[in-house]
């Protein structure tokens, strides 16, 4: 019920794997093991969707695994967590309406000047 994404240590850290925002739709939470200092731990974390531990450390992930497994009300409020995020931050109109806000933020500071 949950998903694993995983790169080797210091591989991750400019990375985000196309298959995050697929689990996250599926309302599935994240358990990753990546460079803590990376996108996709930033993205987890502002979302609430899983557990971040360091690439290559196998207990942290065990018990990840361990923690989801023996919680299922965390691990069905981190996937509705992941899937909210996706639909407010990651959708053709959610990215739509952030450009429409920029281009009216230029906008209005061309009329200030």
């Amino acid at each position: 019920n949950a998903s694993i994404v995983s790169c080797k240590q210091g591989v991750g850290a400019g990375a985000l794997p196309s298959k995050t925002l697929s689990i996250m739709s599926a309302q599935r939470p994240i358990i990753s093991s990546f460079d803590i200092n990376s996108e996709l731990t930033t993205i987890i974390q502002k979302a609430q969707c899983g557990i971040c531990c360091d690439a290559d450390d196998d207990n942290a992930l065990t018990q990840a695994i361990l923690t989801l497994y023996n919680n299922k009300k965390l691990e069905l409020e981190m996937g509705l967590n992941a899937r909210k995020y996706v639909l407010e931050h990651f959708t053709s109109e959610s990215q739509t309406q952030k450009y429409v806000d920029i281009v009216n933020d230029v906008l209005r500071y061309q009329t200030n000047l």
